[in-house]
């Protein structure tokens, strides 16, 4: 019974922790950034840009990009990849993805965005789109709720805030328990102990620490 309770806990507070993992990333990625991809780009893209395009990209897009723009800040990282030019110019194939969390990078978003049907008229084609955007574009700054979880990251996240709700949740009764033994009280329910055992209040077993288990007179002969 007490095993199967103590499951529960951990499970209570792996879900609380993933919760706050999650708010924790959607907080930080809902901060408007003005104009970020406006600042310069890196070409040719470094290679671990590469590899991420290459890992996520559609079939029927390039297999790499040419240049990246690039804005981090604590517990975020934006991205826009494409072919090159300006950051104004349509370029035929791009890529905007958001990264957020903390301590490690735990959810991602991404948009990958074929243009090549706006030189003939039409709407662009907008393919796997894995994130929410409320306002804006990311192109111009705007912000977005990243929804894949990062391996190993999103798990790394939710158990350091799980133990960081258990240890909130756990320092005032282990205090209380600590304070309760000192004064000679029943570590459950404060009340004051005798020679019995166990508690005269609620039956809790009373551990004697450092002490001789009192004799049985029968034995002395």
């Amino acid at each position: 019974m007490r095993c199967r309770r103590t499951f529960k806990r951990i499970l209570l507070f792996l879900l609380l922790g993933a919760i706050v993992n999650i708010a924790v990333a959607w907080s930080l990625s809902s901060i408007e950034v003005q104009e970020w991809s406006h600042r310069g780009g890196q070409y040719p893209a470094p290679d671990r840009y590469v590899r991420w395009w290459q890992a996520r990209a559609p079939k029927d897009f390039p297999s790499y990009p040419r240049i990246v723009y690039r804005f981090a800040m604590l517990g975020r990282e934006d991205l826009r990849m494409d072919q090159g030019g300006e950051p104004t110019s349509l370029a035929h194939f791009c890529c905007y993805a958001i990264r957020a969390g903390l301590p490690l990078t735990s959810l991602e978003g991404v948009q990958w965005i074929d243009n090549r049907p706006v030189y003939e008229g039409s709407q662009p084609i907008l393919h796997q789109r894995k994130f929410v955007v409320f306002a804006g574009g990311l192109s111009g700054g705007g912000r977005g709720l990243p929804m894949c979880p990062i391996w190993p990251g999103f798990a790394i996240n939710t158990i350091f805030y799980a133990v960081i709700l258990w240890v909130l949740f756990a320092f005032p009764f282990a205090l209380r328990r600590w304070r309760r033994i000192k004064r000679g009280l029943c570590a459950r329910c404060g009340y004051p102990l005798g020679t019995s055992a166990v508690c005269s209040e609620c039956g809790t077993p009373i551990a004697v620490h450092g002490a001789a288990a009192p004799c049985n007179p029968r034995e002395q002969t």
